[in-house]
């Protein structure tokens, strides 16, 4: 009784599972000239991402060296 939910649970996902992948492959057209760049479309970080990354890392660079300069002036002592 207490396997009962586990069995269904398993035979669904794994019956998605493979269905996706026949799937995916009829789609993707493989074998069309095209299809690496219909691939690397799919993979390419969207220009948000890309944005807020860049964001972030001018924080980061920012933090630092208001630590640093911090540290230079006996206010923040590593630790």
């Amino acid at each position: 009784m207490d396997y009962v939910p586990l069995i269904v649970d398993t035979e669904l996902v794994q019956g998605l599972c493979e269905d996706l992948a026949t799937i995916l492959r009829r789609s993707f057209n493989f074998n069309d000239p095209g299809a690496a760049e219909r691939c690397s479309d799919f993979l390419r970080e969207s220009v948000e991402a890309r944005e807020k990354r860049e964001y972030l890392k001018q924080r980061k660079r920012r933090l630092a060296l208001a630590k640093e300069e911090l540290t230079d002036f006996g206010f923040w002592t590593p630790q």
